[in-house]
């Protein structure tokens, strides 16, 4: 669709709002006695005869568009005149509605008795359809005729009648979208990084969507991780775009160049429900087929949402799937230290002990009565980040309450179900009932090429899955190992971190890094496609090497992480009777820096050794 960029110049007086503004002049007979020509009003201030100053007041003299009509690509100047008919001096911030529907804010000083244009030029989309359209400052309109327009934000906006009100409105409403790049475009899809305005703050988040008009579908994508730690890329919302939906998600307050500050499921829950207004207002969405996906940290924010919903009375969202998503933080806490010492304490600022509603309040087991929209629950049986008693928790309770929802768990699968695709085949298939559209499921795989790779022997030892070499375990105690490799010295930290997982990560060079595993929880290929936002998951080469005194399972692998092109190479090490593994090694490079990668780490693989 064609965009109609209109270059606005405005002038504007006291106290005033942006209205939708049009090409042709309105019939002012409404307003003739409040609109003074510019001799009345020093006419008026001269003769007055009152002993006490008048206040600043301000009324706007006309209003004119030229040309008043315009297609894609052409401009159309706008010229406001207003005045100050009070004896004092003001500050005035102006509104430019269009359509009613907030545009641009400019603040301007006048003083008493004057009559004044201020001018700027400001680049907007400015209209969703064809037609005539309504621009609009103060009470004055004129019509604009657009030929074929298309709008990214809109506010609705109200009179100011207060100093304290207009210095609000000079904060940018929530739900406004301020700012949109364009960061992946092919001919299906186009995906932009957006900024957009929740309480006051600028935040930071994507949205991708289909060529074409639409109507189509809606999706609020709710990220994992906390902080930077796992934030959305430009790759993320993709695949909902390619399957026929706008995708729209936040990184959270403070986050990715965002003002603010997280809070883990506090007032940045906001960030999540202010991102409605702006599907809403987008042309090619239907605003009345709009779900909501949340996996991990982004499934507690689906649910606080879900329950901001039922609080505030509406019914945006219509339907919401979860993956491996956070539904107890008391059981979480417990689960893992590094959550409560890392993440939790530092971001929600108390303990479970300290502040127990705090924690209760981000905890969707403990108010399911509050969640009335369809809900799909999808979690792993190997999730050891979010274990699956929390969503087992969370169903006893809807269930109780008799709520609409599906539960679907997954023998051997991991936290973002590495094996069956991240659950999206279910996704879409709850979305596409629940919204009542049709979606293409062909080319969504309910499984990955890994699905078949069997897990080591192991048990459930409570809710974790513990391999059977955890306990031959050989660990390495903590400190500072050399890695020596033909043609490739590595110099590796090692850090005891807990649990089952990570026994440490090491600095790297020449843009190799190694990890040393023991005793891990997951099977050998799980996180390959899990691992921090990994997209176009293509295998090389997978297979095994035997060696005198011990055995390398390997898959060889490329990927997609932050707009650049890895390859990769995981070996797991076992003992020469394949009954323990031993060490997991990762070797991760830029796909332009080695020639021959499997080559070189299969000479690494046979010859590598610690020393202390």
């Amino acid at each position: 669709m064609r965009k109609c960029y209109i270059f606005l110049s405005l002038i504007v007086f006291a106290m005033f709002f942006f209205f939708p503004f049009s090409c042709k002049s309105s019939d002012t007979n409404n307003n003739q006695e409040d609109l003074l020509k510019e001799d009345d009003v020093s006419t008026e201030v001269a003769s007055s005869e009152e002993t006490t100053i008048k206040p600043a007041e301000f009324v706007v003299l006309d209003l004119t568009a030229t040309p008043d009509e315009v297609t894609a690509g052409e401009s159309c100047q706008v010229l406001v005149r207003v005045a100050n008919i009070g004896e004092e001096s003001g500050d005035y911030t102006v509104m430019l509605m269009v359509d009613d529907k907030l545009v641009a804010t400019e603040k301007v000083s006048i003083a008493g008795g004057e009559v004044k244009t201020v001018n700027f030029d400001y680049e907007t989309e400015i209209s969703t359809t064809e037609g005539q359209h309504m621009i609009t400052v103060g009470k004055v309109y004129v019509t604009l005729t657009v030929e074929s327009v298309y709008i990214t934000q809109s506010i609705v906006s109200s009179e100011t009648e207060s100093e304290e009100e207009i210095v609000e409105q000079e904060q940018l409403p929530s739900g406004f979208m301020v700012d949109k790049d364009l960061c992946f475009e092919d001919a299906s899809v186009q995906v932009f990084f957006i900024t957009y305005m929740s309480d006051g703050l600028r935040v930071k988040g994507y949205l991708a969507q289909p060529r074409g008009s639409g109507p189509y579908p809606a999706v609020v994508y709710n990220r994992g991780g906390n902080l930077e730690f796992g934030k959305m890329t430009c790759e993320t919302l993709k695949i909902y775009a390619y399957t026929g939906f706008v995708a729209i998600g936040s990184q959270y307050r403070g986050n990715d160049g965002g003002e603010g500050r997280e809070e883990f499921g506090g007032v940045d829950i906001n960030d999540v429900m202010n991102l409605i207004p702006i599907l809403a207002a987008l042309p090619n969405v239907d605003a009345e087929k709009i779900g909501m996906v949340g996996y991990s940290r982004g499934g507690m924010m689906t649910y606080l949402a879900l329950k901001e919903q039922t609080i505030r009375g509406t019914n945006d969202i219509k339907a919401a799937c979860t993956v491996g998503g956070t539904a107890d933080l008391f059981i979480n806490a417990e689960n893992r230290d590094d959550m409560l010492n890392d993440v939790f304490i530092p971001l929600i600022g108390v303990s479970p002990s300290q502040k127990p509603e705090e924690y209760e309040d981000r905890s969707a087991t403990y108010w399911a009565d509050m969640i009335n929209t369809p809900l799909l629950i999808q979690h792993g049986e190997f999730d050891w980040r979010v274990l699956p008693s929390e969503s087992r928790k969370l169903v006893e309770e809807l269930e109780k309450y008799g709520k609409d929802y599906k539960l679907i768990t997954y023998p051997g699968d991991d936290h973002g179900l590495s094996k069956h695709n991240s659950g999206l085949y279910e996704i879409f298939s709850w979305l596409g009932k629940c919204l009542n559209v049709t979606v293409n499921l062909q080319n969504i795989a309910r499984e990955t090429p890994f699905a078949s790779i069997e897990y080591p022997p192991g048990e459930i030892i409570g809710d974790i899955f513990v391999h059977e070499e955890k306990r031959y375990r050989v660990a390495k105690p903590s400190g500072t190992w050399s890695v020596t490799v033909p043609s490739l010295p590595l110099d590796v930290m090692f850090t005891r971190l807990g649990g089952y997982g990570w026994m440490g990560t090491g600095a790297f060079s020449g843009g190799y890094t190694i990890s040393y595993f023991n005793g891990i929880n997951e099977s050998w290929v799980s996180d390959i496609t899990s691992k921090w936002d990994y997209t176009d998951v293509s295998v090389i080469n997978k297979g095994s090497m035997t060696l005198a005194d011990r055995t390398a399972r390997y898959v060889t692998f490329e990927y997609t992480q932050n707009n650049r092109r890895f390859i990769e190479t995981t070996y797991h090490i076992w003992n020469e009777d394949s009954e323990i593994r031993l060490y997991r090694i990762r070797v991760v490079c830029w796909k332009e820096s080695v020639a021959d990668l499997e080559e070189t780490f299969h000479d690494f693989v046979e010859s590598f050794e610690f020393i202390s």
